[in-house]
């Protein structure tokens, strides 16, 4: 960590590096800004390519730059120059898959320690109330729509609980698809088709994978 000139402190961090473990280090040390990634299953490399977040916060807000490696060499991306949307680094797509994210900079505050760990708790606290932890998943599946939320549709389209292979619609929260064991990847996909074309029947929504399938 550094200290910058607007008073920020500069967190360096490798691209594969755990989401929550970041956050669980930075509250221990008494940085603020990265709480809602408390549970947020992946990598910080992958949380910049979709721009994850939770409760209303995301990691484009506290980016201060990002370090991919491409087969033509290092590249430092400054925020400004970045470009995020809702669940999206935009700007990734230039790179057609042959880019890794190496390291990023974030921007924190120093704060509470007892509070900030009170916040992590809080936070993590609501997902183990409203999200699955028995069985292994992404985290949230699909995006949410403009004014309405994709677990709620896929609710309303009956399908909590469908199995398709060793992969369920979890029963607890619908926009997660979760590993009963032995779920292939083919399983997953499967039940993401299945998902959308039931809720584009019933709701003429189109549901937009939030996780990226390589």
């Amino acid at each position: 960590t550094t200290s910058s000139a607007d008073g920020a402190v500069v967190v360096r961090a490798g691209g594969g590096c755990g989401l929550a473990r970041l956050s669980l280090r930075c509250a221990e040390s008494g940085l603020t800004g990265l709480e809602f990634g408390c549970g947020i299953p992946g990598t910080v490399g992958g949380a910049v390519v979709m721009n994850a977040g939770a409760w209303g916060q995301d990691i484009s807000a506290i980016l201060r730059s990002v370090t991919v490696v491409t087969p033509g060499g290092e590249e430092t991306i400054p925020r400004d120059n970045l470009g995020f949307s809702y669940r999206r680094w935009d700007g990734w797509e230039r790179y057609q898959g042959m880019a890794v994210v190496a390291e990023v900079e974030l921007s924190l505050r120093r704060g509470e320690v007892a509070a900030i760990k009170a916040q992590c708790k809080m936070m993590q606290e609501k997902r183990k109330a409203s999200q699955p932890h028995e069985y292994a998943s992404a985290g949230s599946f699909f995006k949410n729509p403009p004014h309405d939320s994709a677990g709620r549709l896929i609710e309303a389209s009956g399908l909590k609980g469908m199995i398709f292979g060793g992969a369920m619609v979890s029963e607890l929260h619908g926009n997660f698809l979760v590993n009963r064991g032995g779920a292939t990847a083919g399983d997953v996909l499967h039940l993401m088709k299945v998902i959308q074309e039931k809720v584009k029947k019933d709701w003429g929504v189109v549901l937009e994978p939030e996780v990226h399938c390589i």
